[in-house]
């Protein structure tokens, strides 16, 4: 199977109370953002919904790749998130491969 390289940001935004709002913005699936400010899982689960119809829709798997020219904590953070879920995407190409075979597909 092919990859598509997913292009990923950071944005950083201070609110009036002080306290910043950082977003991990995903450019090429639907513009989606998880909020890392908030403890709502709702945007994971989504986010997961979102890489699987990719997926089964065009045929690729996914590789997440970080554009952030800020070298702070959450640029650390985004990197290891981004690296387990490419680590999880590569583990699942298998299963994958056999459903798409299951499905004539290719």
């Amino acid at each position: 199977m092919e990859y598509k390289e997913i292009i990923t940001t950071i944005t950083r935004e201070e609110k009036d109370s002080g306290t910043e709002e950082i977003r991990i913005i995903f450019n090429d699936l639907e513009k989606f953002e998880i909020n890392l400010s908030e403890n709502n899982v709702e945007d994971l689960k989504k986010f997961f919904d979102i890489i699987f119809d990719y997926i089964v829709e065009e045929k690729k798997l996914i590789k997440f790749t970080l554009e952030d020219e800020k070298q702070d904590l959450y640029n650390e953070i985004v990197l290891d998130v981004l690296e387990q879920i490419n680590n999880e995407i590569s583990a699942s190409k298998e299963n994958f491969e056999k459903i798409f075979n299951l499905l004539g597909i290719f």
